[in-house]
């Protein structure tokens, strides 16, 4: 959702659960935008972020409307100001990768504490947390997902004078809760006064350039011209979903200037707690291939690191890592996101185009205006056309180079949540929880969005054998060169190929076979509840693994091999075939 905060670039991102409620004081200042608008206008210019309830305070001062808060716990309701938006996502997404601190500085990672996590950041980034005085909501018994029990409700109303210290934070309190027009309320201190903002209309192409030619027909709206979606602009409110929408047509009425892609990112577990030891060194390697390809070019091009959370479900790692990285690309605001894995290589006859950022750049110009993505590389291809220098297609596999325009980011943020969410459906249209098929995906949000997939012709890169983390086995190099006139069918996509792949100008040159350096010996399949018993009810769900059950974990252990990954899927073989 700071996603979605970014979007509609509100002064604030405030975040409740399900059940939290408003006390009864603060309804008639926190429910009206105009009132509300004004308290937030009040906000320190420090602020990491501000609680709207939670418990147990560790106040600092007792001033209003905002107090300083040294802890707390509960995180069911709070709002980060604009200016803290990045360093909050920084902070979340550290944690996702590297697990959480608790208050002994103890790491761990199949936990995650918020408030922990809250007051450490806000203390790198130099910045405070407040807490609303009064406080504005209180937490309604109930369910607790969090810790899986029923909790009553909780006030965080003070129990000291002033409440500076400490408040009991607890259910069963003297404070009355009462009910007003069927809704429960809680009764607070009086409220202060608030301030006012406005509601402002949808902007549309408003920078200094206007929009060129408002008769200019955007394709696939039905015939509007830019004139006519401006004009509907002007009668919607920023922020909502048709704003957002009809603001997506602006890289056509009024495309912002040119922005050199200088940066490319780069998936790798390399440094990732828990990942299999053959990452150790591959981002490195990268680096090294990717100068010794480009020469000096290669100091036109900023690579940064795009880390991968170790994930036991296939695909859920990469999607994650694209999602922490789309961000850092909004914030870049270059033509477009180019995304590599570590053990992608540049074909030779690609070095010259590819390496130095503005010669990339006059490549990226010709993207047709409706590419939803384009590969740089894969295998297994369908094309649709044989055009140059970005063909149609229809199909393909392998998501180890690709590169979305700037236009098209949102939507393949949204389709990238949408699989997190709700599971992936593979080209069956079985939906999959514990597994996430990239390509089917892509292919899907392409059709929804009415966009196309591209590849680039000639492709740029290929793929280094070696240990895949996504298959869990070793597998050989992979170029995607066809093996049917003009390729507008299939390729093999697959090792031991008679293609030369060099780099460029006499560097280091690489022949089509395994690597020696890479992990080798006989692989044995992962046993898994393997004895007399077997496992008695495969139905059942072990705890702790996303909703995984003994049997989809068996399933999984099939597919890998004797190594650390099917040692870590073995540790559940205590709850699903426990030893007599």
């Amino acid at each position: 959702c700071l996603w979605r905060a970014r979007q509609l670039d509100e002064e604030a991102a405030i975040f409740l659960e399900d059940d939290a409620r408003l006390f009864e004081n603060s309804t008639q200042e926190f429910c009206d935008v105009n009132k509300r608008g004004e308290l937030l206008s009040k906000l320190p210019s420090d602020t990491f972020l501000a609680f709207l309830g939670g418990h147990t305070w560790s106040y600092e001062d007792s001033a209003v409307p905002y107090r300083k808060v040294r802890n707390s716990y509960g995180t069911y309701g709070f709002l980060v100001p604009r200016y803290s938006i990045d360093d909050f996502h920084a902070a979340l997404t550290h944690g996702l990768l590297h697990g959480s601190k608790d208050r002994k500085q103890n790491v761990h990672h199949n936990s995650l504490d918020p408030e922990p996590t809250f007051y450490r950041a806000a203390r790198e980034y130099r910045k405070k947390i407040y807490a609303f005085n009064p406080l504005v909501i209180w937490h309604e018994g109930g369910y607790s997902n969090t810790w899986g029990k029923v909790r009553g409700n909780i006030t965080g109303l003070e129990t000291k004078k002033q409440g500076i210290k400490v408040s009991s934070g607890m259910t069963n309190t003297t404070h009355k809760i009462s009910v007003n027009s069927g809704h429960q309320r809680a009764v607070q201190e009086n409220d202060s006064k608030r301030f006012q903002g406005v509601a402002t209309k949808c902007a549309f192409c408003e920078g200094e350039r206007g929009i060129p030619n408002l008769d200019l027909v955007v394709p696939r709206t039905g015939g509007n011209t830019c004139g006519s979606i401006k004009s509907m602009a002007a009668g919607e409110i920023n922020g909502s979903i048709m704003c957002a929408t009809l603001q997506k047509e602006e890289n056509v009425c009024c495309p912002r200037p040119y922005s050199p892609t200088k940066t490319i990112f780069v998936i790798s577990l390399q440094g990732t707690p828990g990942a299999h030891e053959s990452n150790n060194g591959r981002l490195d390697l990268f680096k090294e291939k990717w100068q010794i390809a480009c020469g000096s070019s290669s100091a036109s091009t900023n690579i940064e690191h795009c880390p991968a959370p170790f994930d036991k479900r296939r695909g859920y790692g990469l999607t994650q890592a694209w999602i922490f990285c789309l961000w850092r690309a909004r914030q870049l605001d270059e033509e477009a996101a180019i995304f590599l894995e570590d053990d992608a290589r540049l074909f030779e006859n690609s070095t010259q185009e590819f390496c130095d950022v503005n010669k990339r750049g006059e490549l990226l110009s010709k993207l047709p205006s409706d590419t939803f993505l384009a590969f740089l590389g894969g295998h297994t291809w369908s094309y649709e056309d044989s055009a140059v220098p970005y063909r149609k297609v229809r199909n393909s596999y392998g998501t180890y180079g690709f590169l979305v325009p700037r236009y098209s980011i949102d939507d393949f943020h949204a389709a990238l949540t949408h699989g997190l969410l709700h599971g992936s459906k593979d080209r069956k249209q079985n939906v999959h929880h514990n597994s996430l098929d990239p390509e089917p995906t892509f292919y899907r949000a392409a059709r929804e969005y009415r966009k196309k997939i591209y590849a680039f012709n000639p492709l740029v890169i290929w793929h280094e054998g070696g240990y895949s983390n996504t298959w869990g086995k070793v597998r050989g190099n992979i170029t995607g060169l066809e093996t049917k006139k003009q390729g507008i069918k299939v390729s093999s996509g697959m090792t031991n190929t008679t293609h030369k792949i060099s780099v460029n100008s006499g560097h280091q040159r690489a022949v089509q076979e395994n690597d020696s350096k890479r992990f080798q010996g006989v692989a044995t399949k992962c046993a898994f509840c393997e004895g007399e018993r077997g496992i008695p009810n495969l139905e059942l769900v072990v705890p702790r693994t996303g909703g995984n059950t003994c049997g989809s974990i068996k399933s999984m252990a099939a597919g890998k091999i004797n190594g650390d990954i099917c040692a870590t899927l073995q540790k559940e073989e205590n709850v699903c075939c426990p030893v007599p």
